[in-house]
């Protein structure tokens, strides 16, 4: 009878663990300059509807939840924005750490020309446009 009740408690503790919950901690860094730490970029996780942001130190974390695939989106303003898929297991903590980019910028060229004056006489004064 004992062995069986802990044989039955040993299952039981077996069952409750594998349907703990995982979590995700990670964190975001400037490519452009690596180690340097993107502060408060948004972390959404699509699959649950879950947005963070990170911290000073461009950590975040995600917790509670069930094991399976999960898509991250990683945005910045100024920086491409970043799609990771990330695996969480039962009980365990998925770790990420990725480097956004900054955009790139196109500008345009302006050409600037000297446009001709045209004088008005009015009475004993003249005037110009643009003055």
């Amino acid at each position: 009878m004992f062995r069986t009740v802990v044989f039955l408690a040993f299952i039981v503790g077996q069952l409750a663990f594998s349907q703990s919950p995982g979590a995700i901690y990670g964190r975001i860094t400037d490519g452009n300059a690596p180690g340097e730490p993107l502060l408060f970029a948004t972390i959404s996780l699509k699959d649950a509807k879950t947005t963070v942001q990170t911290d000073f130190y461009g950590n975040f974390e995600i917790t509670g939840l069930n094991a399976g695939s999960y898509h991250l989106e990683i945005n910045y303003l100024g920086y491409e924005p970043r799609k990771v898929t990330i695996e969480v297991k039962s009980g365990e903590v998925a770790l990420i750490e990725e480097a956004l980019q900054v955009m790139s910028t196109h500008t345009e060229s302006l050409l600037l020309s000297e446009a001709s004056t045209t004088a008005i006489k009015v009475g004993d004064k003249t005037a110009k446009d643009g003055e």
